[in-house]
């Protein structure tokens, strides 16, 4: 995975805060449209890394930015706070989202990046709890009935989209290496 992103989102801040977390999401669209949202002033939003579903990936901010794609949330972890999702995290997001399924091809693809990542933060294999999903980290935004509650959104892991459990296995096992 390269470092330097050909396009820049200028949804972006520079972070104020350590890398505690690896939020995996879903965009909800295509990866050209998902691409060309993030690269609009106007979207307020963006993925460190976009996976299309021949497993191409496009980074879009680099690693040394918040991206834009947490937005309210809290950390799923007390001993693990943080002040800001966006500021605290990496975002990898798969293209599309239910009711069709990630390719084989993103799956691998979103391994090899996490595992990348993991080593990058250093991480070792026993650390694949810090791979969340929106799911476990974004909450309802103050004013709102449920404000600090889990629930706003349920990417990936909703409608049985992209249960994680197996994906951290995989990472678990690439940064393990073979085993005798």
């Amino acid at each position: 995975m390269t470092n330097v992103p050909d396009k820049i989102s200028p949804n972006k801040s520079k972070r104020r805060e350590k890398v505690a977390y690896l939020v995996v999401h879903w965009t909800g669209g295509t990866f050209a449209s998902a691409v060309d949202w993030c690269l609009r002033d106007e979207s307020d939003v963006s993925y460190h890394v976009i996976i299309a579903p021949d497993g191409e990936a496009r980074q879009i901010v680099p690693w040394e930015y918040a991206a834009w794609a947490v937005g309210w949330s809290k950390s799923p972890y007390p001993d693990f706070p943080f002040m800001s999702g966006n500021h605290a995290s990496e975002s990898i997001a798969l293209a599309g989202g239910p009711p069709v399924a990630p390719t084989q091809k993103q799956r691998e693809r979103l391994v090899v990046i996490l595992a990348e990542r993991m080593v990058a933060n250093g991480w070792d294999h026993d650390q694949v709890w810090r791979i969340i999903g929106h799911d476990q980290t974004a909450v309802f935004k103050p004013g709102h009935p449920q404000a600090g509650q889990f629930g706003r959104k349920p990417d990936p892991q909703g409608h049985g989209w992209l249960p994680l459990i197996p994906i951290r296995e995989a990472v678990r096992t690439l940064l393990r290496g073979p085993t005798t």
